[in-house]
Formats: C-alpha cells, sequence, structure tokens
C-alpha cells in the first residue's frame, strides 16, 4: 500500500503519495548514476563521505542539464496542492519552494536511499580493503 504525507512548504500544503514500483525504479536508477560515481570517488579518496553536501558540487556538475531539469519538472510533479497535481510553472519567481519540494518527494519515497547507498559503497570499499 502506497503512503501518501504531507508538508507545508512556505505556507503552500503539498501532499505526496508513493511513487508505482516502475516509476520509483526509473527514479531509483537516475539517482544512483547522479551519486553512485561521485560517492565512489569520494570514498576512494578517504573523504568524509557523510558530509553529503559537499558532494553535490561534483553531482551537478557531471549532469546534463536537460536531463537534471526534466528530472525535477517531474519530481514537482508528483505533488498535488488542493488536490490537483502540481505544475513546475507555479514556482515562477520561487524556485526554492520547489527545490524543497523535490526534496520532500524524495523522501516520500526514497528515505532510506541515501543511507542504503553509502551503505553499499562503504561495504564494498570495506571488501577491497580485506582482500
Amino acid at each position: 500500500m502506497r503512503k501518501t504525507e504531507s508538508k507545508e512548504i512556505n505556507g503552500i500544503t503539498y501532499s505526496v503519495t508513493q511513487m508505482d514500483a516502475r516509476k520509483a525504479l526509473s527514479v531509483q536508477i537516475y539517482l544512483l548514476k547522479i551519486c553512485a560515481p561521485v560517492l565512489n570517488s569520494e570514498i576512494k579518496k578517504n573523504a568524509n563521505i557523510f558530509d553529503l553536501t559537499s558532494l553535490l558540487p561534483d553531482a551537478l556538475e557531471k549532469l546534463d542539464t536537460d536531463e537534471l531539469e526534466n528530472f525535477i519538472v517531474s519530481m514537482c510533479e508528483q505533488a498535488f496542492k488542493d488536490k490537483v497535481r502540481v505544475r513546475f510553472d507555479d514556482f515562477v519567481g520561487d524556485l526554492l519552494s520547489a527545490y524543497e519540494l523535490v526534496y520532500f518527494v524524495l523522501e516520500v519515497n526514497f528515505s532510506n536511499f541515501i543511507k542504503d547507498v553509502l551503505a553499499m559503497f562503504t561495504t564494498a570499499e570495506t571488501s577491497k580493503n580485506h582482500q
């Protein structure tokens, strides 16, 4: 059963229902495509991988602008406001709210994603070091 959560962002209440399995898989593959190379290189450098904000510039640098734009728009459009699907154009002059909404959509759908990816990479690196 898919859960629905609500959150107020700048005075507007948005609701997000978890994606169906196929959509979630597609988004998770995209997130792995973004995160994996950056996390892998940081782990190899023995960097503080838990400071995820420091990884963001490297991840964004590797992305195609159109691909990132489409991702942000599609994540915003996963949400509802007053039982009406959100349109990205609703965020004219307020892109920060759009980014907060994207984070909320990802949080509802992938609350353990970053933790799981970090565990996967640190486990793989630990295994390599013990061989």
